[in-house]
């Protein structure tokens, strides 16, 4: 799913895959966090630092600062949260299992915008091949509080 959600730091496109993690190589749950504007280099790398992630280009935080993580709900859900920030996206099972055992969710925050209706997957190997993006090892949370 890449439709825009709107919240605290405007239209996020979420969009979840999952792929060998950056630190272990097991299976892991990604979510990339976008936007379809021009400005991406300057707003996400702020987006970035509120969940916890640094806002250096090419970054991987381990253990983000402050509260940033991903909560699953058993309906199919993953909000993705950070203070008063509260993004949410329906996910398939196979992607909350993963994120479930795993413990975390790999949250990579792009610097560059995603054209509208764009495929994920070369986005994603453009930025990343571009370092234009941060990574971060968000702790995820099962709840069924919405």
């Amino acid at each position: 799913m890449t439709d825009p959600i709107e919240g605290e730091f405007g239209a996020l496109i979420l969009s979840g895959w999952i792929a060998d993690a950056p630190d272990t190589g097991r299976d892991a749950a990604f979510l990339l966090a976008a936007v379809s504007d021009d400005r991406a280099a300057v707003t996400m790398p702020i987006v970035a630092e509120a969940f916890g992630l640094s806002s250096q280009a090419g970054s991987m935080t381990s253990r983000p600062s402050g509260d940033g993580r991903v909560e699953l709900t058993s309906d199919g859900w993953a909000y993705l949260r950070a203070g008063d920030a509260v993004y949410q996206r329906p996910v398939s099972s196979e992607w909350a299992d993963v994120a479930r055992v795993d413990g975390r969710v790999v949250l990579v925050v792009a610097f560059r915008p995603l054209p509208a209706g764009a495929p994920v997957e070369p986005f994603v190997d453009r930025i990343t091949a571009q370092g234009v993006f941060a990574l971060g090892l968000l702790p995820v949370a099962c709840t069924d509080l919405h």
